[in-house]
């Protein structure tokens, strides 16, 4: 072990607060040389009496680590270190290093009864001991060592007390916290259970809108024979490209064709019989074209739907 166990002649209260801490690491940085390299850190606090209390300290050095306790006791221990010891830790009263007794060393402590208890009496104080893995039997002397121990006894029942009820406060305080995340967590789920029932009314109304814009068959058939005529026009060699080559062969032949047309004028006319097979060839497309007419005057508002749609 590492730590140090420094009593002092005051109450565990009076260090209490962070800043009486600090107090003590400062006067311990005194004690200890005031070497910037060399930090004491406080363990652990505990009450012993109403008047006097235990603090565990270990110190570390830069570079070093954690110094050992029994050369930390016998530099503290020094009579140089007398002095500033009475000046800046006047109320410690004795200083102890915490050692960590290994199987020998608890042997050989067992193996000789200690002043003033007979082998005997020592061998019953090992029998009798509740808890040999934890616990060793240690000699008391008088009523003022047996007095000491009992308040020591007491001061740790309350310590172990306080903390409990602590512990107890803060069990409480979870437990609070606790039922307000449950309550927090109700109301997600209720939020979530809204959520989904909400995207699931939303989902099932676009699926009821697009059920509710299908074409119908009469748009459907409608459809077709429009891509059908529209293929006959635009697919290649067809109407579209043929009316652009006969468009291109005029423009590019105009001025023979209008010589050969007036040569035909004054040379040439047409005979009665020609006159009027030209004239019945002209009704029938009139009437073919009429009756194109005809039908998509009656069928006006499906291709106005049509052409929005393909818009």
């Amino acid at each position: 072990m590492m730590h140090q166990i420094h009593s002092f002649n005051f109450s565990a209260d009076s260090l209490s607060t962070q800043q009486e801490r600090v107090k003590l690491t400062d006067s311990l940085f005194a004690v200890l040389g005031q070497n910037p390299d060399v930090h004491a850190h406080i363990v652990n606090i505990r009450p012993l009496t109403e008047i006097l209390c235990e603090v565990e300290i270990f110190v570390t050095k830069v570079g070093s680590g954690k110094i050992n306790a029994k050369e930390l006791f016998a530099y503290l221990d020094h009579p140089d270190r007398a002095n500033i010891k009475k000046e800046k830790l006047l109320q410690c009263v004795k200083i102890v290093p915490r050692v960590e007794m290994n199987h020998e060393d608890i042997k050989r402590y067992l193996s000789s009864p200690p002043k003033g208890f007979s082998e005997n009496e020592w061998r019953q104080a090992i029998v009798d001991n509740p808890d040999q893995q934890n616990l060793l039997p240690y000699p008391i002397y008088g009523y003022k060592e047996l007095d000491d121990r009992r308040q020591r006894q007491l001061k740790e029942r309350d310590t172990q007390r306080k903390s409990l009820g602590n512990l107890n406060d803060r069990l409480k305080t979870a437990a609070q916290d606790i039922q307000q995340i449950n309550g927090l967590k109700h109301m997600f789920n209720e939020d979530a259970k809204r959520l989904r029932y909400r995207i699931l009314r939303i989902i099932a109304a676009s699926h009821n809108n697009s059920y509710q814009n299908a074409v119908s068959v009469e748009e459907e058939k409608l459809l077709s024979r429009l891509e059908t005529i529209a293929v006959c026009v635009n697919a290649p060699n067809r109407l579209h490209d043929r009316i652009e080559n006969l468009h291109d062969f005029l423009r590019s032949n105009k001025e023979g064709l209008e010589n050969r047309k007036k040569e035909a004028s004054d040379h040439q006319s047409l005979s009665e019989e020609e006159s009027a097979a030209l004239k019945r060839y002209l009704n029938r497309r009139q009437q073919d074209l009429d009756i194109i007419s005809d039908s998509l005057q009656n069928n006006i508002d499906d291709v106005q739907i049509m052409l929005k749609e393909q818009l």
